[in-house]
């Protein structure tokens, strides 16, 4: 499981890139890999999740230490 603090901060970003940006809080499920199929002749992106978690987070854009220039994201 990751840590609490990494998926808060993961579910704020993924609110932030959604239709929820505006809302004051988000529900965002997270799973692991495993848990997640795609489905034979939908959409593309469409998935089907069978066991999932959900994160109630405030919507919040990426500061300026957070980007693909980040040490800590690597190269």
């Amino acid at each position: 499981r990751p840590p609490r603090a990494t998926l808060e901060q993961a579910a704020a970003l993924a609110a932030w890139f959604s239709d929820a940006r505006r809302s004051d809080r988000a529900d965002v499920q997270w799973t692991r890999r495993k848990h997640v199929r795609r489905i034979r002749g939908a959409a593309p992106g469409t998935v089907r999740i069978k066991r999932f978690e959900t994160v109630r987070v405030i919507p919040s854009a990426p500061s300026e230490d957070e980007g693909p220039g980040d040490a800590r994201n690597g190269p």
